[in-house]
């Protein structure tokens, strides 16, 4: 992450909230989250988070949006979606979001959430090339970014 950051334009510095290395440990430690990455070798070339709302823990870090009408284990969030910028151009995003798209089929996820930069013109198409559409938009209340909610729902189910 801190490679990716490095590399922005000080005009490009709000596309990513930087995490701490406690917030990546403790994400990683919460059993229902998840991390993808792509790699080169044995080198990291892409990645993002999952954020996977449950009972006990349901919230899912999206603003502005309206809640969802299904269970919170239902939801996916795709979060911090990076790719280094010498392996831009090669499909690394688009695979990452591929990867959880198939990811939260095979484990019964409904709903998937996604946030970007209104003026990250480059990854809020990725989400829309996936057939993620933007659904709502709002503020971080982190930054103040302006971002775009986007949501794609796999299966419609009754929850009555």
């Amino acid at each position: 992450q801190e490679t990716v950051y490095n590399t922005l334009p000080a005009q490009q510095k709000h596309f990513i909230l930087p995490k701490s290395e406690d917030y990546f440990h403790t994400h990683l430690n919460r059993a229902s989250n998840w991390a993808i990455g792509a790699f080169e070798g044995h080198t990291l070339v892409g990645q993002c988070l999952i954020v996977n709302p449950c009972e006990e823990q349901p919230k899912t870090g999206m603003v502005d949006m309206e809640p969802l009408d299904c269970p919170a284990s239902h939801i996916s969030v795709l979060q911090g979606l990076l790719v280094l910028p010498e392996y831009r151009g090669h499909k690394i995003g688009a695979k990452l979001i591929e990867t959880w798209i198939d990811a939260c089929t095979a484990t019964g996820k409904t709903h998937l959430l996604g946030e970007t930069a209104t003026d990250n013109r480059h990854s809020w198409s990725l989400f829309l090339n996936a057939g993620i559409p933007i659904v709502s938009w709002g503020r971080d209340p982190d930054d103040n970014t302006a971002v775009f909610n986007h949501l794609k729902v796999l299966q419609e189910v009754n929850y009555d």
